[in-house]
């Protein structure tokens, strides 16, 4: 129990890290994103709309830690705020969209990790010198014993011939 509960505040201080992370390395970079994006849309947006777009992105000139407290707030509400990239789509729904690929993208990779994996300690013990095939075996039959047998077909004449005949 004690090891989970370190394993549990390591997590909990990680996330916080990042988080706190994310909230800093923006505000390092000169400018805000209603300035990036006015630049970006070379003139076509009218001036005049900046300050819309920074209460948009929530974009303020409170001091940091306020900021900071406002930033935890919204994260722990569930609020990302919205996408620059995809105005005016909130960045909930672009991750939300964009999670099925990515657990797709991730269990593809651990499948074929874990194929890769799995073959190449076969092959690595199988092609030692003076090899005992009683390492190969074992793992093998771990691999192969765990995939369930196809069930039998109704028709199949091989196995109506296997079953005993009832005693009459």
């Amino acid at each position: 129990m004690r090891h989970l509960l370190r394993r549990f505040g390591f997590y909990l201080i990680a996330l916080w890290a990042s988080a706190t992370l994310n909230f800093i390395i923006p505000r390092l970079t000169p400018g805000n994103p209603a300035q990036a994006l006015m630049a970006r849309m070379h003139g076509r947006i009218n001036p005049k709309a900046l300050h819309s777009l920074e209460i948009a992105f929530g974009v303020s000139h409170d001091p940091l830690w306020t900021q900071y407290g406002q930033y935890l707030n919204n994260l722990l509400h569930g609020d990302l705020g919205i996408s620059i990239t995809y105005l005016p789509t909130p960045v909930a729904a672009v991750i939300a969209q964009d999670l099925p690929w990515t657990v797709v993208l991730v269990g593809v990779s651990l499948v074929i990790s874990f194929v890769i994996g799995t073959g190449d300690k076969i092959l690595s013990v199988a092609l030692k010198r003076n090899a005992d095939p009683a390492y190969v075996v074992p793992i093998t039959k771990l691999i192969t014993s765990e995939t369930p047998p196809a069930p039998p077909s109704r028709a199949d004449p091989v196995q109506s011939l296997q079953q005993p005949a009832l005693a009459e």
